[in-house]
């Protein structure tokens, strides 16, 4: 409940994003009905997103919830005209794609529909998972981790859990995911974390769970908080997704605003990309 309140604090303005509409169609020329989609869900428990429409063109009426989020709680709210911001969560994680949320629409003319109506903006689990808008979905940013050469089935490889800015930060959770059929768990060591830290790392079915606290406040700008370490099942070629992602992260409890990204930036963000040059 603490985690649905918090995202109605949240009403952000993002990059406009383009929504062509001629793929969706209504059931009679009275009603046109535009849905919320969502690909990846892995780890999304709360969604914020924006939809803009034309006035003269359509009216607002009602929404229904979607196939993906049917067990959600969502409000929506139409305080600025011409926009609608929606606001979903719930206890336990989306479980597969689709349809979020369907927004019911009056058409108030027989105008043209094509672009009356876009998404604006989306932002999952309070923007701690990247999203980007591709042809009206809303996409998670890739989270997989791959390897700049091959890699041959056998030895154990490093994989550093990376933050390009550490300042101020005193606790580390993470969850990490892994293909148990191209991957086994072979090991962990510590990263740059003071000596008075302690760590635990649990195994659990393809997945990696990491605490990492102390009383030392880390000062570091950049580098590993933490080395995984996995054995290849099979071979992986460059570039390839290993099956390997991190799907959670949290600096400070969640006081801090831990961004997954497959770069990094100069954002308090969790990354599983490093250097691996200078690892």
């Amino acid at each position: 409940m603490k985690r649905f309140l918090m995202i109605f604090e949240l009403f952000f303005l993002f990059a406009y994003v383009f929504f062509a509409i001629d793929s969706f169609s209504s059931e009679s020329r009275d009603w046109f009905d535009f849905p919320i989609l969502i690909g990846d869900t892995d780890g999304v428990y709360s969604v914020i997103a924006s939809v803009v429409y034309d006035e003269a063109i359509l009216e607002y009426a009602a929404y229904d919830l979607g196939e993906a989020a049917a067990f959600w709680m969502a409000a929506v709210n139409q305080g600025v005209s011409g926009k609608v911001t929606i606001a979903m969560a719930g206890a336990a994680p989306l479980l597969k794609s689709g349809s979020l949320m369907i927004l019911h629409f009056k058409i108030k003319n027989n105008a043209e529909l094509m672009d009356s109506v876009r998404m604006e903006s989306a932002l999952l689990n309070d923007g701690r998972i990247g999203a980007t808008i591709a042809d009206g979905r809303i996409e998670v940013d890739s989270r997989f981790i791959s390897f700049p050469g091959s890699i041959l089935a056998g030895p154990s490889i490093p994989v550093p859990i990376m933050i390009d800015d550490a300042s101020g930060v005193n606790s580390f959770r993470a969850a990490v995911g892994f293909d148990e059929n191209r991957m086994r768990f072979a090991g962990w060591e510590k990263g740059f974390i003071p000596s008075d830290w302690t760590a635990s790392i649990l195994q659990e079915t393809e997945k990696i769970l990491i605490e990492l606290s102390g009383k030392t406040f880390l000062d570091k700008i950049g580098g590993p908080l933490i080395v995984l370490r996995f054995e290849p099942l099979e071979r992986i070629l460059a570039g390839e997704a290993a099956g390997i992602r991190i799907e959670s992260a949290a600096l400070n409890e969640g006081r801090i605003l831990a961004k997954i990204s497959a770069e990094p930036s100069r954002f308090e963000t969790v990354t599983a990309v490093g250097d691996w040059a200078n690892y």
